[in-house]
């Protein structure tokens, strides 16, 4: 039986916009922007991918300040991470979450 291929769904979560790309295979590419004033909306168009595109992994940046620690952003974006924990158990095929993994990037304002 052949291994499912990994999907993986990259997410830059921002104030205003969110980011999105796919890596399958080894190419990532930009997938789309959602919105992100709208909190359900944001979490219904990115349950739409995960189910649509099959995602197998999701990858959220956290961002930190110039000094590399958390910051306000940062806890509001692993706010959204547990919603997608949530979210990720109610839609992969084996019923459990998919690995989440947390890579930071700084905030320069």
């Amino acid at each position: 039986m052949s291994k499912k291929p990994e999907v993986l769904l990259g997410i830059d979560l921002g104030l205003v916009h969110t980011g999105l790309a796919l890596s399958k295979g080894g190419i990532t590419s930009p997938y789309k922007t959602i919105n992100s004033k709208n909190f359900n909306h944001l979490m219904s168009e990115i349950h739409s991918v995960i189910v649509k595109e099959g995602i197998t992994n999701i990858i959220v940046g956290i961002p930190l300040s110039h000094d590399g620690k958390e910051n306000k952003q940062s806890l509001e974006v692993r706010k959204i991470v547990n919603n997608l924990k949530i979210l990720t158990h109610c839609t992969t095929s084996s019923g459990c979450a998919s690995h989440h993994c947390y890579a930071p990037y700084r905030d320069w304002e």
